[in-house]
């Protein structure tokens, strides 16, 4: 079982990625290095709690309205 990667790691990985999602050149220069670091924490925050999107993928967790996304918007 050495090969299976731990809870720990699974975290620490959506961390990154999450981070790296935030890093972005619109934030890096908006923001001064103390401000930068707070609204990482909280983009962090908001997107464990609420789940969010990264690259593409869903990671909120709520699968319940997986059918809406069928739904086509009425123009």
């Amino acid at each position: 079982m050495a090969d299976t990667p731990d809870r720990t790691t699974g975290i620490k990985l959506l961390i990154q990625n999450l981070k790296k999602e935030f890093r972005i050149p619109e934030n890096l220069e908006h923001y001064s290095e103390e401000d930068f670091q707070e609204a990482e924490k909280k983009f962090l925050k908001f997107c464990l709690q609420n789940g969010c999107h990264l690259d593409g993928r869903d990671l909120s967790g709520d699968k319940a309205n997986d059918d809406l996304d069928l739904v086509q918007p009425v123009e």
